[in-house]
């Protein structure tokens, strides 16, 4: 749109009134600015990843919350200091232990990796484990749900995911020549921390 600053952090048109908004006009520019410095280090970070082999579902993951971070910032990622970065850890409201640590993962990859400082000014110490027992699903109710189904091609996806534990991202990588019959052998492959496993394969599927 001719005359209006388009947002390539924000993906939005900033429509300002020049006349009424024009200081607002001039704070939006100096942010935009800012945050194309800061598209740069995102870069370094993303190509960091890369080299050295995180999953992509780990990098889009440290990505959102190192990009997060970067758009509220006044200063360009070069010139933030320590005290920047525990400010926001420290009042970061958390909604799990879990999203903390990912949080916390994140933030200190773009500290140590893609601006090259020594965390021993930050605090990166992770919250203490929860432990919680696992919920458990009453076999006779699992079966009875994949008795109802009538598809063969999705039961058979759904029996062997329950009877041997697949995750969702196994299963849906999981080949016909990953599964060795004679043996009763699963052969997962590149699962989660792209480990390789063997799990065995239940007589009841048969």
């Amino acid at each position: 749109m001719e005359g209006t600053p388009y947002s390539n952090i924000k993906r939005l048109w900033c429509f300002i009134k020049i006349t009424y908004n024009y200081y607002i006009y001039l704070i939006t520019l100096k942010s935009l600015k800012m945050n194309e410095k800061g598209q740069a280090t995102l870069k370094i970070c993303e190509q960091k990843l890369n080299y050295l082999n995180y999953s992509k579902r780990t990098s889009d993951n440290y990505l959102s919350h190192i990009r997060k971070f970067l758009n509220q910032q006044t200063k360009s990622a070069a010139h933030l200091s320590a005290a920047d970065f525990q400010s926001y850890l420290d009042n970061y409201n958390f909604t799990s232990t879990s999203q903390q640590n990912q949080v916390i993962n994140s933030i200190r990859f773009l500290y140590k990796f893609g601006l090259n400082k020594k965390y021993d000014k930050v605090s990166f110490k992770r919250p203490k484990k929860e432990k919680k027992l696992p919920k458990v699903i009453d076999d006779n109710f699992i079966k009875s749900q994949l008795d109802k189904i009538e598809n063969i091609k999705h039961k058979a996806i759904l029996t062997l995911t329950y009877s041997v534990g697949l995750r969702v991202s196994e299963i849906i990588k999981l080949k016909i020549e990953d599964i060795d019959s004679k043996r009763m052998l699963i052969n997962i492959k590149n699962a989660k921390g792209k480990k390789d496993r063997i799990v065995p394969l239940s007589v009841k599927i048969q």
